[in-house]
């Protein structure tokens, strides 16, 4: 049988593993958003977060390549319950709580606006990056069996999400989803 591994190495290597430069960006762009939310929070005098968390592939190290740098870096939020009340004393709803986060990194300094998604906040960057810091809700430790979404709180594990996609045959879709099963390989492999 013809081994194929030192091709699928290269492969990974070169084509889909982001290079040390673009991760190194990626973290530098998290880090300035989770700063960005901290102080706008704080000028909002606005309930801080417990944490931050990564999630996804981001959190996963399986990033992978694209041509159109349409990279998504998901970088979870946790804020205690009791401390998100609304205006009229009440428990925030989740929209409330995205609409915080929004306002909070909006600085006026994004050629477009960060917007308000249906589980997170999305914050675009030229290069055509962006950040996705979905607001999560703790009614304890951050982490544990107990976290709350942002789609009306309904329970779920952190980070999760969409478990399958459907892909189309020579769609950008496919050869993500490529390079995405040949990074676990590798990934599983070494």
């Amino acid at each position: 049988m013809f081994d194929c591994s030192k091709d699928v190495r290269a492969y990974h290597d070169q084509d889909v593993t982001l290079p040390q430069t673009e991760q190194e960006k990626m973290r530098n762009r998290r880090d300035a958003n989770r700063t960005r939310l901290r102080n706008g929070l704080q000028k909002a005098e606005k309930p801080g977060p417990l944490e931050f968390v990564k999630q996804g592939s981001y959190a996963m190290k399986t990033m992978v390549r694209d041509p159109d740098n349409d990279y998504d870096i998901d970088d979870g939020v946790y804020f205690a319950k009791e401390d998100l009340v609304g205006d009229r004393g009440a428990e925030m709803t989740s929209l409330q709580a995205r609409w915080m986060v929004r306002d909070a990194v909006d600085d006026g300094k994004f050629k477009r606006a960060p917007e308000v998604r249906s589980n997170c906040v999305r914050i675009f960057y030229e290069a055509g990056y962006h950040v996705d810091p979905p607001s999560i809700v703790a009614s304890r430790r951050p982490l544990s069996s107990e976290t709350y979404t942002t789609t009306s709180w309904p329970r779920a594990a952190a980070g999760s999400g969409p478990t399958h996609a459907t892909f189309r045959p020579g769609t950008k879709m496919s050869v993500r989803a490529l390079r995405m099963a040949v990074s676990c390989a590798v990934s599983i492999a070494t």
